[in-house]
Formats: structure tokens, C-alpha cells, sequence
């Protein structure tokens, strides 16, 4: 389902994170493990993504590439949105790990100069982050991370169109730098996290119509997340 309106993404994904963390405390067991399950140093999970979007994707900008002939682009501003992260992790001790982290969020997007315009906009970060964690007593631990990696934004006209018409499609790309905090609980062998993300990007390349743009320089997209993620662990090799 789409959403219409720029905040009600995000208060659809904050909904849908508080029934999920309802629902699982309600069926995991019971007995908790200690701040982190001993002898399971390899983490997988899975979890809901709210985000909002800030930068140079204001919706008044507007790139134009051979007027005759080639596509227009333009930084269409996307809404708040929502999605889905899911993370594999390797604890080296107790207090620091190294995680492989994909962030994916679909959004509305409108821009000024083209009213009645309907896009959608689909941002994927692939991160590789450092997790420094600290645990607090015998059931739960604060976590940070740091880190680096791809951002990809593209763009997929949905206005309605005559038949065989061709959508118009665009995509940039770029390189992003995150941090972020978070709290975890563990119930043995799963867990819970809730973790904020913010995470800026350069991107510095733009495809349309399957032509690079060469009038297009940078720009720059700040992605601030919350998650709720499910984790499960495992023993390593």
C-alpha cells in the first residue's frame, strides 16, 4: 500500500514496529539470556525500517540533458517512507563486531515544477559497520555503530500513462557514511533491537533513460532511520 500523505509513512511503519514488539513479547519465552548469548558469536536479523529523507532532493531542481532529444531529470522529494533492513554479524568479543547491514525504503516522491506527477522512489544502502556494544546487566546492551558503503537512489515514474506508453526511470548513486545507536534485549536464542540510523550520502552519478547526465554534479541526501529488528544467533564455526 502507498502512502499519500509525507508523514503517514512513517507513523505506519512506527505502528507496525510497536504491534511487532507486542506480539513478540508476548511469545518468546520467558527466561532471558545473559547480556549476550556466550558461544554464539554469528548474528542474523531481520526487521521494519521507517525513514525520513532529507538534502538536495527538494523537489524544485531541475536537470536537464540534450533538450532536443534526451531525457529531464529532476530531484523529485521523496516522503517519509518505510521498508525493511536485514544484517549478518560477526562478534570478534564481547564489546566489538563487525556487521554487513542492507537498508531498503520505498517512497512517494513529487517535485515542484511537475504537478500531478507520481514517482516511485526506492533508496538501498549497503553498509559494512563496526558494532561497539556495552552490555547492561543480565538482560539487555546498548550498541553503536559506524559505517561505510553504496547508496543507490532510483526513480520510477507511476503517473498513470496511454497505453504502451514508457515509464521513465532514473537512478543515482553514490557513497554514504552512517552512525548509529541502539538497545537490544536477548531471549536466548533470539533477540530484540530498536536502533536509530542516520546516514549521509554523496551521490555523484546520474542514469536516465539508461544515459549518464553528464550536467548533473552532486548531491548530497541525509536518511534518518529507525528500526526494529529480530535477531537470531548462532554458535561459530
Amino acid at each position: 500500500m502507498r502512502c499519500i500523505r509525507s508523514t503517514r509513512c512513517l507513523r505506519v511503519a512506527t505502528v507496525r514496529m510497536a504491534v511487532v514488539a507486542l506480539l513478540l513479547a508476548m511469545v518468546l519465552p520467558v527466561r532471558v539470556a545473559q547480556a549476550r548469548p556466550e558461544g554464539k558469536p554469528l548474528t542474523l536479523g531481520f526487521g521494519i525500517a521507517g525513514s525520513r529523507v532529507t538534502g538536495d532532493l527538494d523537489g524544485a531542481t531541475v536537470i536537464q540533458h540534450d533538450p532536443t532529444n534526451g531525457p529531464v531529470s529532476y530531484l523529485a522529494k521523496p516522503d517519509n517512507g518505510g521498508g525493511s533492513m536485514i544484517f549478518a554479524g560477526y562478534n570478534v568479543t564481547p564489546h566489538f563486531g563487525i556487521e554487513a547491514l542492507l537498508l531498503g525504503t520505498r517512497h512517494i516522491a513529487k517535485h515542484d515544477a511537475f504537478p500531478g506527477t507520481d514517482l516511485n522512489a526506492h533508496i538501498t544502502s549497503l553498509l559494512g559497520t563496526l558494532r561497539f556494544m556495552l552490555p547492561l546487566g543480565e538482560t539487555f546492551e546498548a550498541f553503536g555503530r559506524v559505517g561505510l558503503g553504496p547508496v543507490a537512489v532510483n526513480y520510477t515514474d507511476n503517473t498513470l500513462l496511454p497505453p504502451n506508453s514508457t515509464r521513465l526511470s532514473s537512478s543515482m548513486t553514490g557513497i554514504g557514511a552512517a552512525a548509529g545507536l541502539g538497545i537490544a534485549v536477548f531471549f536466548d536464542p533470539l533477540g530484540l533491537e530498536l536502533a536509530v540510523l542516520k546516514e549521509r550520502a554523496r551521490l555523484t552519478e546520474l542514469i536516465a533513460a539508461e544515459q549518464a547526465v553528464p550536467e548533473f554534479k552532486d548531491a548530497y541526501i541525509g536518511l534518518g532511520t529507525v528500526t526494529l529488528t529480530l535477531t537470531m544467533h548462532f554458535k561459530g564455526p
